[in-house]
């Protein structure tokens, strides 16, 4: 009774001010916006109101309005989560806190706003656990409850850091593991020094008998460290994928330069036996019947054939016909360029 009393009077002196209802109701605008109501469930239930429902229940009637679910429970809770904020673990409070750190999530959606929020949320309990160990009233209730929710919040960061890897964005998925490293161990650093100066443990027989506090900043480093462990993984994969992009990029390149350094003396023509359009001169070339090619500065390109005919043709651009034969080499192989 004695506990429902202090949770009672704590809701009591919630009060949002101006500025936090403002930003409520832009979040709610949002959120029906992203989420509007089918006309069909709006037709359904206009209809079946008047004829089923009586007219003097107006608690029915109000819930039979086309409301989300999920935008009635932040209208009934979203104050009081916001008095919720500074709860700690073992407060009335704190698990409507942690409700609305966990609708928040829902809300979130792009990926990398994902891994922020889940890497503030990390912090949190830290945070929580340093609070709770500088006022001497971290026990292992307490302790055990902030171990779990720190896991759960590390585990999602690992999911949206593997994520970013399968879609080989090496780059956000290294910055978050950064981040997540940067932030748990100077907060892990904190308790470590709470536990220094609060416990009546000899620092000598801290590891076989660690408090509440060392042994939560003992997992947070555990967890930053399987983190620092995947980033260099991440790291490796990334280095391998751009090892791999450039050794295809220079076999390019080998390509292009083997059909363009290849040339061969060719006896000079007499006579032009055809001018041929651009478009002609590419088919020809890529259906393999071009014995060799010559090239002028003037963008004129001459042809000759394996049946020995001479064709002559103006490519658009400079170095266009070298293009075309580096394309045809894997089909037709390579044949001599002479280039002016």
């Amino acid at each position: 009774m004695n506990s429902l009393n202090r949770f009672i009077a704590q809701l009591k002196k919630i009060a949002l001010t101006k500025e936090e209802r403002a930003a409520d109701r832009r979040q709610l605008l949002a959120f029906m916006e992203m989420k509007p109501i089918r006309k069909e469930l709006m037709a359904r239930q206009e209809t079946m109101a008047p004829s089923r429902i009586p007219q003097k229940s107006i608690i029915m009637q109000f819930f039979l309005k086309p409301m989300p679910i999920a935008l009635a429970a932040m209208l009934l809770i979203g104050g009081v989560a916001r008095g919720a904020q500074n709860a700690l673990p073992g407060d009335p409070l704190y698990p409507i806190k942690i409700a609305g750190e966990s609708i928040h999530a829902t809300l979130t959606f792009d990926a990398a706003s994902q891994a922020n929020l889940e890497i503030k949320l990390a912090v949190e309990r830290l945070d929580e656990a340093e609070k709770l160990a500088s006022k001497g009233t971290l026990n292992a209730k307490a302790r055990a409850k902030i171990e779990a929710n720190f896991d759960e919040h590390a585990e999602r960061v690992k999911t949206r850091i593997a994520e970013f890897e399968a879609k080989e964005k090496f780059d956000a998925a290294t910055d978050v593991a950064a981040k997540f490293q940067n932030s748990i161990d100077v907060h892990a650093r904190v308790l470590e020094n709470l536990d220094l100066k609060n416990a009546a443990v000899p620092v000598t027989d801290r590891n076989e008998t660690p408090s509440e506090a060392a042994s939560i900043a003992r997992k947070a480093r555990l967890k930053a460290g399987e983190i620092r462990t995947r980033s260099g993984d991440i790291k490796e994969k990334e280095t391998t994928k751009e090892n791999a992009d450039a050794e295809e990029e220079d076999k390019n390149k080998d390509a292009v330069n083997e059909v363009k350094t290849e040339t061969k003396i060719i006896p000079p023509v007499t006579k032009i036996e055809k001018m041929i359009s651009w478009s002609e001169a590419v088919s020809l070339i890529r259906a393999c019947k071009v014995a060799t090619l010559s090239q002028k500065h003037s963008k004129e390109v001459e042809l000759i054939l394996k049946d020995g005919t001479t064709h002559e043709t103006q490519e658009p651009a400079i170095d266009a016909v070298i293009a075309e034969a580096t394309a045809a080499v894997p089909t037709c192989g390579t044949f001599p360029i002479t280039t002016e």
